[in-house]
């Protein structure tokens, strides 16, 4: 038997066991196109309701009207052909309401208690991702106190690059030669009145301004290239600013050491104390000093000058730096003999200076970033030197050069000498001369200690 079930306020079909049919069921939940679809059946409903027909159509206790039997619908339909077309009827009404269903929309889900009606759909629109606010930039010119073959260049204008690249572009640091903007060595002066912002020197260049400046680069019998960076990471930056009061400069922590120096590169051979007597020497800083009082003619001139000074016979013999560096100046070419000995410049520190008041208005991270830049690309330095340095030293053997270690006579004479040289400026010179002083003593000895405990000895 077929039923009529009652579903809110539609019917659907049921068979005579209380089943509904699956796709009669689904069409129902379509609510409003099943209620239109049961309208076009008006009259067939109209007819069940016929009193004629009292007794044979009741209300089930189910909730549900039950359809009577074939004798039934022959007695309304008249003949079996209304029959047939009542089941295609029924058919068609299930597959409309299926179609129905499934275009129909989704029922939205009820308002919450206490909301009012949801409000209309804006149509979405592509967001950008927030760009990061431009901000200010600022740009940094940055003088070398060297020509652009020497590594020290290089290294200074690469820790441009580093500063420029982390930055983003807000705080750009351009490199320039020695002598691009102002003359070589003389970049301090120049960072004080603000012709640039920055420099990466020597800073014994500057010894006319502070006595002080000779103990931070290649003092003789001073910091080895392993020591110095200790010591100025914890002591000597704060001693250098110290030196700096007055000036508008300030020094960044994080130094290049650089390797010992080569003692000379000569046109004639030192095999003596003797043989430095009467020597035109190019040198700089306290060792400058300490060579002039064994008797040396001592000069200063820029490193880029002295190739054309050693060609006209204007010095006999120079110092600069170490074999990497000396080799990339083409020194190899202007004179033969090719002298080792730490004494005279163990280490030569390259300090990065910049222009204090520009330095301290910068946002903290772009400061970050400055100091970050100096840690590692002097680091990076110091290890391309070292490794550089085994394969110049033979590049100047290859060449032809006569390479040797200054006689120990000559080594002690400079020791003894420099010791000398030193205590009596201390006894001259400011306290911050001579609290500079001690502590590089100290330190050293101490640092040198740990080290021979550390040194293997199995002989």
């Amino acid at each position: 038997m077929l039923t009529l079930v009652k579903c809110s306020d539609t019917m659907m079909l049921a068979d005579g066991r209380g089943r509904t049919n699956g796709s009669v069921a689904a069409a129902c939940v379509a609510g409003g196109a099943w209620r239109h679809m049961v309208g076009r059946i008006g009259s067939f409903a109209r007819l069940i309701r016929s009193e004629s027909l009292r007794g044979e159509f009741a209300y089930g206790a189910a909730g549900r009207t039950s359809i009577p039997s074939k004798s039934w619908l022959l007695l309304v339909m008249g003949r079996e052909q209304m029959k047939r077309k009542l089941v295609w009827l029924l058919v068609l009404v299930s597959i409309v309401g299926l179609l129905a269903m499934s275009c129909a929309p989704e029922a939205a889900p009820p308002a919450e208690e206490g909301e009012g009606a949801p409000a209309p759909q804006e149509e979405e629109e592509e967001e950008e991702a927030p760009s990061q606010p431009a901000g200010e930039t600022y740009t940094f010119k940055i003088q070398t106190s060297f020509d652009a073959a020497n590594p020290a260049h290089i290294f200074g204008a690469k820790i441009c690059d580093a500063v420029t690249a982390m930055s983003g572009g807000r705080l750009e640091f351009k490199a320039f030669t020695g002598g691009a903007i102002v003359p070589a060595t003389k970049e301090m002066d120049a960072i004080d009145v603000g012709t640039i912002e920055g420099t990466y020197t020597c800073t014994m260049y500057n010894m006319d301004k502070w006595p002080e400046a000779g103990l931070f680069s290649a003092r003789p019998g001073g910091l080895t290239a392993e020591a110095a960076p200790v010591w100025f990471q914890f002591y000597g930056t704060d001693f250098l600013n110290k030196m700096l009061e007055g000036y508008d400069v300030v020094a960044i922590p994080g130094i290049c050491p650089q390797p010992p120096e080569i003692f000379a590169h000569s046109k004639v051979k030192i095999e003596t104390v003797d043989d430095i007597k009467g020597l035109r020497m190019r040198t700089s800083g306290d060792g400058g000093e300490v060579m002039t009082r064994l008797g040396a003619s001592v000069v200063f001139m820029p490193g880029g000058e002295l190739y054309e000074a050693m060609q006209r016979g204007v010095i006999d013999a120079f110092e600069y730096a170490s074999p990497s560096v000396d080799w990339a100046m083409s020194f190899q070419e202007i004179a033969k003999y090719v002298i080792f000995s730490a004494t005279r410049a163990p280490s030569d520190p390259l300090v990065f200076y910049l222009n204090k008041s520009k330095y301290e208005a910068l946002p903290d991270d772009l400061k970050a970033i400055v100091q970050h830049a100096v840690q590692s690309v002097t680091r990076e330095q110091q290890m391309w030197l070292e490794n550089d340095n085994i394969a110049a030293i033979k590049k100047f053997e290859d060449y032809g050069c006569e390479l040797y270690h200054l006689p120990p006579d000559v080594e002690r004479a400079i020791i003894d000498t420099a010791s000398e040289f030193y205590a009596e400026k201390a006894a001259q010179e400011s306290q911050l001369y001579k609290d500079i002083l001690e502590s590089q003593l100290s330190f050293s000895a101490a640092y040198n200690r740990q080290s021979a405990l550390n040194t293997p000895n199995p002989s």
